[in-house]
């Protein structure tokens, strides 16, 4: 059966079904966002989506954090000094080791590209013995949940250029890249070396598709196994073909702000659109 899909979410869960583990054949998947090339500050949503790269730092389906790369976290009594203790055994793509100072060296070029990081109160990320120390100026919290987030994620020191631009996207992933078209392409297949466990799916393509229409036929067609984004009008009519099952999942997101401007007093407002935060004053 295929699905169709209204919200971003769930994507590699959906990946471990047995249907397609079965037939060996590739599932595809499309969806609205365009892959701007391989760099993880505009595109990265869609590399730790489709299980290409990860972050330290995981988020369950009720936003609880669980180990991702970074097997566990603590903070100092002050809470200006955070420790992330790293997984054993973790290759990237290309055959070498995930040490600590290629967590380091992607966490800052992530800190100076445009991100959630950029603002934080880090004095300084230094690698330890098979650890990440994160040093701040003042104490938050919140802080292993920005490593959870996908600018965050985690590459190989050759995904990056000398000035720190993104040239590949080599992660960590169950899925390593086996070929890339920006804006609308990438092709995926099991990595071999995969620290945790295998999936269950050989090969795995995504498709940017800007147009809803052209996504609800591909649905309708079976030319994709998942599309995601659906428009009012595409979720009426594929609901009503037995080929395909149609899932609606609420997700955390702000569609319309209105603001008093004629307020006297000033306010900052932040939202976030599911990929980016805004924010204005």
């Amino acid at each position: 059966m295929i699905r169709s899909i209204l919200t971003t979410t769930a994507v590699l869960a959906m990946l471990a079904g047995p249907a397609l583990a079965q037939s060996g054949e590739t599932l595809d998947v499309a969806a609205q966002f365009e892959i701007q090339g391989p760099e993880p500050s505009t595109s990265g949503y869609i590399f730790t989506r489709m299980g290409i790269a990860e972050t330290l730092v995981n988020a369950d389906a009720d936003g609880q954090l669980t180990p991702g790369l970074a097997t566990a976290w603590q903070a100092s009594e002050d809470g200006l000094t955070w420790s992330f203790i790293l997984r054993d055994g973790v290759s990237f793509h290309d055959g070498t080791a995930m040490t600590a100072d290629a967590v380091v060296n992607a966490l800052e070029i992530a800190r100076g590209k445009p991100g959630p990081l950029t603002d934080l109160p880090i004095t300084g990320i230094e690698a330890g013995d098979g650890e990440i120390v994160v040093r701040l100026s003042e104490p938050l919290a919140a802080l292993p949940a920005f490593f959870a987030e996908f600018r965050s994620q985690i590459l190989a020191p050759s995904s990056f250029g000398p000035d720190g631009a993104g040239v590949a996207i080599i992660g960590t992933g169950p899925y390593q890249i086996t070929a890339m078209e920006p804006p609308l392409s990438l092709d995926a297949t099991a990595f071999a070396d995969y620290w945790g466990e295998a999936p269950h799916i050989a090969d795995v393509s995504y498709s940017g598709v800007s147009r809803v229409e052209t996504r609800a036929l591909m649905a309708e067609s079976g030319e994709a196994e998942f599309v995601f984004g659906l428009d009012p009008a595409s979720v009426s009519r594929l609901g009503t073909l037995d080929q395909v099952e149609v899932l609606s999942v609420a997700i955390p997101r702000t569609l319309l702000i209105k603001v008093n401007a004629g307020h006297g007093r000033r306010h900052r407002v932040a939202w976030n659109d599911g990929n980016d935060l805004f924010e204005f004053e």
